[in-house]
């Protein structure tokens, strides 16, 4: 059973922050920066310092690049019928509560086994929904440039995005590298901030910025208009945004985002995001019809592994995009997790309304938490391998802390599993 036992929580993540504030970084994929022109990768690598202190990063948030792999490549297997045994477990380690979980263990690829618990329970994503644009993005340069990820490759390094209205408005700050200064510091980004396309996705899904992820679905836009003469010049651009109306435009995203859930086995009513992240966005482009279930995001997830989004390249490059991640938060914040490699997307909503206590994280009519993750566990070599989406609505508590605790006590049984 859930219970806030509060204090000895905090105690418990005081303790594990303290040990490893000793430990220095010992290693980031520095090489992806070298491919991709992430700045940051570059900047964490060099520089260890920050305006705050000393960057400290988990064990499990280590990896190299050439470690990050596809567990289930090879494989084709469909997403087995929940096990009953295994659901009672689950059912017995969470105990009661407003909230779905979708939970695939492959950590014997050969015997994959599902529990699940309320799994088609469909949601809003929120911000879950930014590894569906990553996989738009993805689809659409895989349709132009089909044998050649070179190609893919240059476009998603070489092509600089220039801030537009389309970030306006946003709340998450990014991570920026000041060579001059050898620190990584963070701000929110600014109208006329330049960076490539691949950071703009590191942007979107490392630090879960709505402005980046307008902005990449604004790309994405126009690369499947433009196609091989992506990306356009500023005059082109103009003129494109000038001569189709935001109902057109809308019609555009939805036919983009159908086209991808399709190519890769996902029926659009049941895994979707049709809206934009930001207010000009939504403005602009007025698309909607965002959804998504446990089970559906665990399916997702099952094919990452098995390498067949789209590809065996871009189910690989999105499982690094859910890798590099500023700090871990939420479902991926548990000191359970400290030594496991994580590949994870969170998403919230909440809403106030009446009397008592109301605000982000702990909405009193809407309380909304969603997340996606991969565990391997231990990170260099993972004795168990699991796929897990949980979404949960209780009002009136904080859904961070309740997803910390989820993660927990489900790594918890899954430990056991294997002892």
């Amino acid at each position: 059973m859930i219970t806030t036992r509060k204090a000895a929580y905090c105690l418990l993540c005081m303790i594990v922050y303290i040990f490893y504030a000793a430990t220095p970084l010992l290693a980031y994929p520095v090489r992806d920066y070298e491919r991709t022109g992430i700045r940051r990768l570059e900047g964490f690598y060099l520089s260890l310092t920050t305006p705050s202190g000393q960057i400290v990063m988990v064990p499990g948030a280590r990896l190299e690049p050439d470690q990050i792999k596809l567990h289930l490549k090879g494989r084709s297997f469909p997403l087995p019928a929940p096990d009953p045994e295994f659901s009672r477990q689950l059912r017995e380690t969470l105990g009661g509560g407003n909230f779905g979980v979708a939970l695939l263990d492959i950590t014997d690829p050969n015997r994959p086994l599902y529990a699940a618990h309320g799994d088609q329970r469909t949601f809003v994503p929120s911000s879950v929904g930014k590894i569906l644009v990553s996989l738009a993005m993805l689809q659409t340069l895989a349709e132009i440039y089909p044998r050649d990820i070179p190609a893919r490759e240059k476009v998603l390094r070489d092509t600089i995005i220039s801030a537009d209205e389309f970030i306006i408005s946003d709340e998450h700050e990014v991570p920026f590298w000041d060579e001059e200064k050898r620190q990584v510091y963070h701000r929110l980004i600014e109208l006329g901030d330049r960076a490539n396309l691949w950071t703009y996705l590191d942007w979107m899904m490392s630090a879960s910025s709505n402005a980046a992820g307008s902005s990449v679905m604004k790309q994405i836009l126009l690369l499947n208009h433009f196609r091989k003469s992506y990306p356009p010049s500023p005059a082109a651009e103009e003129a494109f945004f000038r001569d189709y109306p935001p109902q057109r435009l809308a019609s555009m995203w939805t036919s983009i985002m159908r086209n991808t859930m399709l190519q890769n086995g996902f029926s659009p009513e049941r895994l979707s995001q049709g809206s934009f992240f930001t207010r000009i966005g939504r403005q602009r482009v007025p698309s909607r019809g965002s959804t998504a279930s446990p089970r559906e995001l665990v399916r997702f997830l099952m094919l990452l592994e098995q390498g067949r989004l789209i590809d065996e390249f871009s189910s690989l490059e999105m499982k690094r995009l859910m890798y590099m991640t500023q700090k871990r938060a939420r479902y991926a914040a548990s000191p359970s997790l400290v030594g496991a490699a994580v590949y994870y997307k969170a998403g919230s909503q909440y809403r106030c309304g009446g009397a008592g206590e109301c605000g982000q994280y702990f909405g009193n009519t809407q309380n909304l938490m969603n997340v996606a993750a991969i565990v391997e566990y231990p990170a260099q070599k993972p004795r168990l391998i699991y796929l897990v989406s949980v979404t949960s609505n209780v009002l009136r508590y904080d859904s961070s802390e309740l997803h910390t605790q989820i993660a927990g006590l489900i790594q918890n049984m899954m430990e056991r599993r294997i002892r």
